[in-house]
């Protein structure tokens, strides 16, 4: 009898010498299980020219194969002698490198052997693999290239680089082709048990890796497939079938070379697993086992069918689901960023369906072949989501769900290769390292993201978790590492503003914070113009009791805020001065915070709350807000009194009050020359002397403001005006009969023109008209041009009637074929009437009787006739 011996699958042991641990570098959570699981791997394995193969210890070595930056990969020597579409596509990859059209025409050309006699086309595969590590097919045509071309080092390095990391069924059929090459199954005559179970062990723990790893996958039939026919083509060295108790070794599920006893044994066990896997052609290998089975032994294949046929079922209908939705999703693209496309979602859909569906466990296998299904249905997606960081940190959030934390761990690290940008995923791994006792471990992940991809949000989750972990000391001297960086402007006001904050509610010391702020601002004067960053100062000068510093910062802060929009209106006339006046709204709006926030202190916090101080800061207020709520003395009480946002009793006469002096804010957009003669500027006719420009106001706080002669303000001297004389000249008489104001006095009480900008468009409409004009959204597209609409309809059949009405005519329309209404018109109606001899169709009575659409339909069909 054959000793037993312990073999494991080759390529994937690790050396004695690499056993240390090193969380952050393992490729996969099945790669951990591939090490840990029973049996144990091998050192090494013997090739038939006698060398040993190196195992795989990490995906550093990923540093080996991929070592050309895509910048400096090709020297322009080495691109002399290829072809013009190489080149061409060269260049395109360089300058998009997700580009995947031109990738796919660079391994178009290469392939066809014209990259040039200078560039292998093992360059070229490997800077797509390293640029796609998840493309199924890059792995797969470059490892049948090396297999062609006999370079088995090369191959062996490759597998090293994908096999756990890309599960594909294509790829662990290839590994097995290159085990089973070196290994072959017959040694020749005088060859020892020995040899031959040993041989044998190899491609059996090859095999046994690949349904371990993708062999629940619903194209892994030929992987099953070949297994069942290598252990069927085995033969003893005398030329009997067989192979005794020495047949195999290693495995999985029981195969073993002391535990397996015969050939026969082992196609059963291969077989009893292989048809309650849910995989395509279940069918076919149901019955090639039966017709086996019952062609060993009648008696057994009646005992054990019933038993394995309810599995069999259930594995059909799991199987069926999971083809379903695999068919949806996209495991063969190409894995670039995301680009926020509807087909994105869709994906994301499909996945988190899938995942579902595995955690549901329609298998009812048992907890740890249940966890091996859910992260191959994670590791499967990465084809398509390998630049996705919610999905790494869903699979990891996983392994933190069923207690892995080293697999969670392993996965952030990867996750931090493939998306090296992403801040919150460093984050995340930092947090969980933190969560595992080694805060100084996520404090140098996040320091090293900042290294490369410094920002104001990474410095403040950082010096936050260095403040947690190391304490108060080791947080400052985060802030004071970002000297040259504040300088530089990388880093944002916001940085300061959580500097101080952390001083202030952590550690307690708002002087520090004071200092901190300061600082900002003497190194910053910017910084004054962003009002959080006042706001906050002025909090912190505040609580320090510093009443002189907050009024000094506050008025540094609105004189620059109201800077250059003071200014009276230039040469350009009336467009100009429009756009001053939005201007200045604008800037009114940004210095809001620190106008209610100087308010807030003097009415209650100042020591003194002086009421003549009050009313002067309410005045200002109400003079750069017009319509709101402080520019009424009685609501300067209420805003006084109003120490914490308290509104008045709903519907009160307080209430009333506030909201008739409460504005929408108006925003103001200049037209451009066609706007302004497709829209007209307002309402009366076009005057001789209409002033220079005019303007028109949208209902909902719009306001439009063109330069044209078509002003509808009243004329100099005339009474034909529209509005109330806005745009009119200075001696005008308005809409009204009434004087035009004057230029200085509109400026005066309508600061910013906008009552008098919407007044004189809302006059421009019919009075009837006006509510509705004021419910409609404001259009700020082309103007319509309702004769082009006409045309187009008139130049375009109509469609056909809807079922169910005459030929003649609808009721609607009142014909006299249609209805009822039609015979009570005919006569008047003309030919639309149903027979009557008048051709008034649209005369006023008929036009009183029927409702609006009646009459917009009469008129449209009367003008499309008589284009007829």
């Amino acid at each position: 009898m054959a000793a037993a011996i312990e073999v494991n699958a080759p390529f994937l042991g690790v050396d004695s010498d690499s056993e240390e641990e090193d969380e952050e570098i393992v490729p996969t959570t099945a790669v951990s299980r591939a090490r840990s699981s029973a049996p144990p791997l091998p050192k090494a394995i013997i090739t038939s020219r006698g060398a040993d193969i190196p195992t795989p210890t990490s995906v550093k070595r990923r540093q080996s194969l991929g070592g050309l930056a895509l910048s400096t990969a090709f020297t322009e020597a080495q691109l002399l002698s290829a072809s013009d579409r190489f080149r061409d596509a060269w260049s395109k990859v360089q300058a998009h490198e997700w580009d995947v059209r031109s990738w796919a025409a660079l391994l178009s050309e290469a392939q066809t052997q014209r990259s040039g006699r200078a560039i292998a086309l093992r360059d070229v595969y490997r800077l797509a693999t390293r640029q796609f590590p998840t493309k199924v097919s890059l792995w797969k045509d470059w490892l049948e290239h090396e297999l062609r071309q006999g370079n088995l080092a090369q191959v062996d390095d490759i597998f090293r680089e994908c096999l756990l990391e890309v599960p594909s069924v294509d790829l662990y059929l290839l590994y097995v082709a290159r085990v089973r090459k070196t290994n072959p199954a017959s040694l020749g005559d005088g060859a020892s048990p020995e040899a031959v179970a040993e041989q044998r062990a190899r491609v059996t723990a090859a095999f046994e890796l690949g349904v371990r790893q993708v062999g629940v996958l619903v194209d892994a039939a030929p992987l099953w497939w070949d297994y069942i026919r290598y252990v069927e083509a085995w033969k003893d060295e005398g030329g009997r079938d067989g192979g005794g108790e020495g047949g195999f070794g290693g495995g999985y599920g029981g195969i073993a070379v002391a535990e397996a006893g015969s050939q026969i044994a082992t196609l059963r066990r291969i077989y009893h697993r292989a048809v309650l896997v849910p995989v395509d052609g279940l069918d076919e290998l149901w019955r090639a086992y039966e017709a086996w089975e019952r062609g060993l032994n009648e008696h057994t294949a009646r005992q054990t069918l019933p038993q394995l046929l309810p599995g069999h079922q259930q594995a059909k209908t799991v199987a069926r689901e999971r083809r379903t939705i695999r068919d949806l999703q996209r495991l063969s693209s190409w894995a670039t960023p995301p680009s926020h496309t509807a087909e994105e979602k869709e994906q994301l859909h499909y996945l988190r369906r899938k995942i579902d569906f595995e955690k549901n466990n329609p298998e009812n296998v048992d907890p740890v072949a249940l966890k091996d299904r859910v992260r191959l249905s994670y590791r499967q997606a990465f084809a398509y989501f390998y630049h996705f960081p919610e999905v790494w940190y869903e699979f990891a959030a996983y392994e933190q769900e069923s207690d892995d934390v080293v697999a969670a761990a392993s996965l952030f690290a990867r996750a931090a290769r493939a998306v090296p940008d992403c801040l919150l995923l460093h984050l995340a791994w930092a947090e969980l390292e933190d969560g595992r006792g080694r805060g100084d471990k996520g404090a140098e992940i996040l320091k090293g993201f900042l290294i490369q991809e410094p920002s104001t949000l990474g410095y403040v989750a950082y010096q936050h978790y260095v403040r947690r972990t190391q304490g108060k000391e080791a947080a400052r001297k985060v802030f004071t590492a970002t000297k040259d960086l504040r300088r530089k402007g990388v880093l944002t006001y916001h940085w300061y503003l959580a500097h101080a904050q952390l001083e202030e509610h952590v550690n307690h010391e708002p002087q520090v914070a004071r200092r901190v702020l300061d600082h900002g601002l003497s190194l910053h004067s910017s910084f004054l113009t962003e009002p959080e960053y006042v706001v906050a100062t002025m909090e912190v000068l505040i609580r320090l009791q510093d009443e002189q510093n907050v009024r000094s910062l506050a008025d540094r802060a609105l004189a620059v805020l109201e800077a250059g929009v003071s200014a009276g209106p230039g040469a350009g006339g009336e467009r100009e001065e429009v756009a001053t006046a939005a201007a200045a709204m604008a800037a009114a709006e940004k210095a809001r915070p620190v106008w209610f926030k100087l308010l807030e202190f003097e009415t209650c916090v100042a020591s003194d709350r002086d009421p003549a101080r009050v009313e002067r800061v309410q005045q200002r207020i109400a003079e750069a807000f017009p319509r709101q709520a402080e520019s009424h003395p009685l609501l300067r009480l209420w805003r006084r009194l109003n120490m914490f946002g308290t509104p008045p009793v709903e519907d009160s006469s307080d209430d009333l009050l506030r909201q008739r002096w409460e504005e929408p804010a108006v925003s103001y957009r200049l037209l451009d020359d066609g706007e302004r003669d497709g829209r007209g500027m307002g309402g009366g006719r076009r005057g001789r002397k209409s002033g220079k420009g005019g303007a028109s106001s949208a209902a909902g706080g719009e306001v439009t403001v063109g330069a044209g002669d078509d002003g509808g303000g009243g004329r100099e001297g005339g009474r034909e005006g529209g509005g109330d004389g806005v745009g009119g000249g200075d001696g005008g008489v308005d809409g009204e009969g009434q004087p035009a104001v004057s230029r200085e006095a509109r400026r005066r009480d309508d600061p910013y023109g906008a009552r008098a900008l919407q007044q004189r468009r809302l006059q421009s409409i019919p009075e009837y008209l006006r509510k509705l004009y004021q419910m409609l959204p404001i259009h700020t597209g082309p103007p319509i041009d309702p004769d082009t609409i006409i045309r187009g309809l008139r130049d375009n059949p109509l469609p056909p009637r809807p079922p169910g009405q005459s030929s003649g005519g609808s009721k609607m329309l009142g014909n006299g074929e249609g209805g009822e209404r039609g015979k009570g018109r005919g006569r008047k109606r003309g030919r639309w009437g149903g027979g009557g001899d008048s051709d008034s169709g649209d005369s006023d009575d008929d036009m009183m009787r029927s409702g609006a659409g009646d009459v917009f339909r009469q008129r449209q069909q009367q003008k499309l006739m008589a284009g007829t």
